[in-house]
């Protein structure tokens, strides 16, 4: 039983790290559109807009990354302490 829930806390967690990657870089993408439009209707220049729309969202989502690491953290504490309990 113990090295049944080894594997599927290991494939559980491994599941869990690719898609925090896959979902960072969909807000990336999503983010940049966002940021470009919003920057190029403020100011009419395609190249301001597009310096903004690149430095605004790498930012934002290097810090999205660890926000989620932090709540992937919290997930995984409470997945672990709920299988001491059983």
């Amino acid at each position: 039983m113990y090295n049944k829930n080894i594997k599927f806390r290991s494939s559980f967690i491994a599941n869990m790290e690719e898609s925090i990657m896959v979902k960072t870089i969909s807000f990336a993408i999503m983010h940049f559109s966002i940021a470009f439009t919003v920057a190029y209707q403020l100011t009419g220049d395609v190249v301001v807009g597009a310096a903004i729309a690149l430095v605004e969202p790498v930012v934002n989502t290097v810090a999205y990354y660890f926000h989620e690491e932090v709540w992937q953290r919290i997930c995984r504490w409470k997945f672990n302490r709920s299988l001491m309990t059983i």
